[in-house]
């Protein structure tokens, strides 16, 4: 599903027009980002929970041009996924 598809279903649901939809969402995201720019956690109560990290800096060796070269320390986000979405989904097999 992308946004397009859940802006489509916010309309059916909700009867409204697609263009509101598109501005929910947008709105939404938006909050989203910037809660995770600022470093703040966004938790969602049977989804989850997204966190920013940050990666630190490492070194490694670049064989094209036979030095060391330092990666800077990069930002990221965590998901953690809620117990109860965790119980909605299929168990895996796993292979012996």
């Amino acid at each position: 599903m992308n946004r397009n598809d859940l802006s489509n279903r916010l309309c059916t649901r909700f009867h409204m027009r697609p263009v509101f939809a598109r501005k929910i969402l947008a709105v939404v995201w938006e909050e989203i980002g910037a809660e995770l720019a600022a470093g703040r956690r966004v938790c969602f109560h049977e989804l989850g929970a997204f966190k920013p990290i940050i990666h630190p800096g490492r070194k490694f060796y670049n064989p094209r041009t036979k030095k060391i070269v330092s990666l800077p320390p990069r930002r990221d986000v965590k998901f953690s996924p809620a117990k109860a979405l965790l119980k909605k989904l299929p168990k895996l097999k796993r292979k012996k």
